[in-house]
């Protein structure tokens, strides 16, 4: 006559929960869950309301999954399905993508309930379910349906490095601009000599509120090589998801000549955003430094000979440095310029003493003349 579908609330206690008229009306859909894994058993009952004994109890099958983003990589594990007489032969793993059909990409013995899939892709829904087939090959379940979205990190919109200066013949200033984005976790300041050696990282920082980030690297020989640097952006997962102009300091070497004149050479500042303008060169004697440049020098001239004859009286102590200024304000709204180290030349000593003099003619004075010294006593003897 007719079938009750009985079914168990909350895993605990039995319900009746729908009935069907009809001896071959064998289909019901139920629309109620009270657990993640729900069971069921058939009543038949005749037209006098007679109940036969219970069927075999069948439950549904529950797929949970965990998702690791970093490795993009899904983990898959579900309960057995119970209820046919020959039991289970095999679970096979369907995949839907998007909106596309669903596939059986796998299948696992009937009592393996894990599987990984390693396959995922960014910005894609992956849909899962676990599919059971029993011995005789006649029959399937389904499980529910696991839904996977793979969302990586966008990189930021900039990362931009503004200038790295000398500070001293042993600092180096790295000045950063940076996108304050949610995205970054990270940044990995590097340095090297040659680009073509690869970068090391030194350094890391993290600033969630200023986009503007400075860092000191220390214990440095700018006297002797420039440096590269960039940084680079990580994500959550300690990923790179994008890197920073590299830029290159200034070097400067002062070499002292014998006719009274210091070659000063220097490397030009690589990595302004804006263009490059112009070279301002400073001097400082025997450690008193002029605060104006001795020489405005265009961008692409890379020495300069200064003539020191009219500073003989000093100790012959000269050093020199480079500004090099940024042409034009730049993308991102600066004009910025970046100091070079300090290269020395030491002028020798000299000591000339005449042979000879005229009284009352052109040289009538005998005096010694000395050169880049501080001698004030002497004994002359004829």
């Amino acid at each position: 006559y007719g079938y009750d579908i009985i079914q168990r609330i909350n895993q605990t206690f039995w319900s009746q929960v729908g009935s069907l008229i009809g001896r071959n009306n064998t289909f019901y859909n139920n629309t109620f869950s009270s657990s993640p894994v729900d069971s069921f058993y058939i009543l038949a009952s005749d037209s006098c309301g007679n109940r036969s004994s219970q069927s075999t109890i069948h439950n549904t099958i529950h797929v949970d999954h965990f998702t690791d983003t970093c490795g993009q990589t899904v983990m898959f594990t579900w309960n057995p399905y119970v209820g046919w007489d020959n039991g289970v032969a095999k679970y096979f793993i369907l995949l839907k993508i998007d909106n596309g059909p669903w596939i059986p990409i796998d299948s696992v013995g009937n009592s393996i309930f894990t599987y990984t899939y390693n396959q995922l892709t960014p910005f894609n829904t992956f849909s899962f379910r676990i599919r059971a087939l029993d011995s005789n090959g006649i029959f399937t379940s389904s499980s529910n349906i696991a839904l996977v979205n793979i969302v990586l990190t966008n990189a930021p919109h900039y990362e931009y490095v503004k200038t790295a200066t000398v500070l001293d013949n042993s600092h180096i200033e790295i000045d950063m601009h940076v996108d304050v984005s949610p995205n970054a976790t990270r940044y990995n300041i590097q340095r090297t000599t040659d680009t073509a050696l690869g970068f090391t990282t030194i350094g890391w920082m993290r600033d969630y509120i200023n986009p503007d980030i400075t860092y000191i690297d220390s214990f440095l020989i700018p006297t002797v090589t420039q440096y590269y640097y960039r940084f680079t952006v990580l994500d959550s997962c300690m990923s790179i998801i994008d890197s920073s102009n590299i830029v290159r300091t200034i070097l400067v070497n002062a070499v002292a000549n014998a006719n009274l004149t210091n070659t000063v050479t220097w490397s030009s500042y690589i990595g302004f955003n804006g263009g490059d303008s112009c070279y301002h060169l400073f001097r400082s004697i025997d450690g008193a430094l002029n605060p104006n440049p001795i020489a405005v020098l265009p961008f692409g001239r890379n020495s300069y000979v200064d003539t020191v004859t009219e500073f003989m009286n000093s100790q012959g102590e000269f050093c020199y440095y480079v500004i090099q200024y940024e042409d034009k304000i730049d993308t991102f709204g600066f004009k910025d310029s970046s100091q070079s180290n300090s290269g020395c030349a030491a002028q020798s000593p000299g000591l000339f003493i005449p042979n000879s003099f005229t009284p009352f003619g052109k040289n009538p004075i005998f005096i010694p003349v000395w050169t880049f010294s501080d001698i004030h006593l002497y004994d002359l003897a004829i």
